[in-house]
């Protein structure tokens, strides 16, 4: 054999340190197609308008839930009491947002598994996107603390904690360590801290886990959160935030949306799933049935039932997100689609993120300081205060993504994934001389 010859033999082609037992012949993660050496992955990512509207229903549920629904008084055991009751399941808009973020994380990061710079590019366009509203909402909650004393900020300011745990999205621990969600100007983050969790160990998962090995992985994820939830419901009522407010507690909502978007990935799937579209439906309709069941169980559960409920309920509402997703994007429900797809939904869906961190911190500003108390709908004038400071929040959040996100999610677009070239020719055969 010649020089040459071994030469072709031995080519060395580059993969990332983390490929973690892939052979370089192997194709792209799931299927996607290789691109040139040192070709830049395009970042026309365009937008599904639906899921803008599946974000624009999660975000108004929560600030209906919030504004509306948690500041109404009826005589209890009254028809509208009752009807309250079931309104206060609206916090369900917080799994919805679980189950989208996992779909669409997951996606990106299987897609870009095979890019060179897979990590820098991921957490840089997470940084550009996440950062900048939350810590200015961190920096409002201090200014806020500076008039702690003006009459209906103490809605708003208490209990006091500690800054730290909040500026390295921690503070889920905290609250879960205290009971509390803490001060009601940045309860919400709670969420955005299990969601920043996530998004630092799902990138390592699924780079250095082989295609096959990946689902197995997430399905363990899934059954262990309620598995977890149920341990710690038969520890007592004094776990209960613990079993809410903990990334291993809540996981199953963020990987099932990984499974989801793993499922519509793999070659053949996407027609199999409508092939059986019956069954689909079938689980959809079960499972909505059992969510819409919710609202009725018990507000104080006995000592056994609570840990069953604990571990079936988030289980069900994330299951019930996940198979609205897949039953979506493989299109056999055209209508929902359409109506997600609607200009309203999606303007909410754009604006989600700095409505969410923000609503309840301007619901809490505008009573303050418009009338010196908490927010309450006893008088008329409470109710124009609310929608006063809906419009505000709407407003805020419109130019925060004209003027901040947008422009940052661009800038983050300019950075583009970059894979290796892969190519057949580097595996050529020994000829005889």
């Amino acid at each position: 054999m010649d020089s040459d010859n071994r030469l072709n033999v031995t080519r060395h082609v580059k993969t990332r340190a983390l490929s973690c037992n892939q052979s370089p012949r192997l194709m792209p993660f799931f299927g996607a197609k290789p691109i040139g050496k040192g070709e830049r992955v395009s970042t026309n990512e365009s937008r599904i308008k639906y899921l803008d509207g599946f974000r624009g229903v999660a975000v108004l549920s929560i600030v209906v839930l919030h504004y509306l629904i948690h500041h109404l008084r009826f005589t209890p055991g009254s028809m509208f009491a009752y009807g309250q009751k079931y309104l206060m399941f609206l916090w369900i808009g917080v799994d919805a947002f679980f189950v989208l973020s996992g779909f669409l994380i997951g996606g990106i990061l299987m897609d870009q598994r095979e890019a060179t710079n897979y990590f820098s590019v991921f957490y840089l366009r997470r940084a550009l996107r996440i950062f900048p509203p939350y810590v200015l909402l961190l920096a409002c909650w201090v200014l806020a603390s500076a008039v702690a004393g003006v009459p209906g900020m103490r809605w708003l300011l208490e209990p006091r904690f500690s800054f730290w745990p909040f500026a390295f999205y921690a503070q889920n621990f905290v609250m879960a360590a205290h009971g509390s969600t803490g001060p009601n100007f940045v309860a919400a983050t709670w969420s955005l801290a299990i969601e920043e969790q996530f998004y630092l160990l799902f990138p390592l998962m699924v780079g250095c886990l082989s295609p096959t090995a990946l689902p197995r992985v997430v399905v363990g994820g899934v059954i262990l959160a309620p598995t977890l939830r149920l341990a710690l419901g038969f520890l007592g009522p004094q776990w209960h935030e613990a079993q809410v407010l903990l990334l291993p507690t809540r996981w199953d909502s963020l990987l099932l949306g990984a499974l989801v978007a793993w499922s519509v990935r793999r070659p053949g799937w996407v027609e199999r799933l409508r092939r059986n579209r019956v069954a689909l439906l079938t689980l959809l309709c079960a499972s909505g049935f059992l969510v819409a069941g919710c609202p009725g169980l018990p507000d104080r559960p006995g000592p056994m039932l609570a840990p069953l409920l604990a571990l079936a309920v988030h289980l069900v509402i994330a299951a019930f997100f996940a198979t609205l997703l897949l039953v979506l994007h493989i299109g056999i429900l055209p209508r929902a689609t359409a109506i997600l797809s609607t200009g309203v939904l999606r303007y909410f869906g754009r604006i989600s993120y700095t409505m969410y961190l923000f609503h309840t911190a301007v619901l809490g500003l505008c009573f303050a300081l418009i009338l010196g108390i908490e927010p309450n709908l006893a008088k008329w004038t409470h109710w124009v205060v609310t929608l006063f400071a809906f419009g505000l929040t709407v407003s805020f959040a419109h130019l925060s993504w004209e003027w901040l996100e947008a422009r940052l999610v661009r800038f983050g677009h300019r950075f583009g994934y970059m894979r290796v070239e892969r190519n057949t020719e580097d595996f050529v055969k020994p000829t005889p001389n």
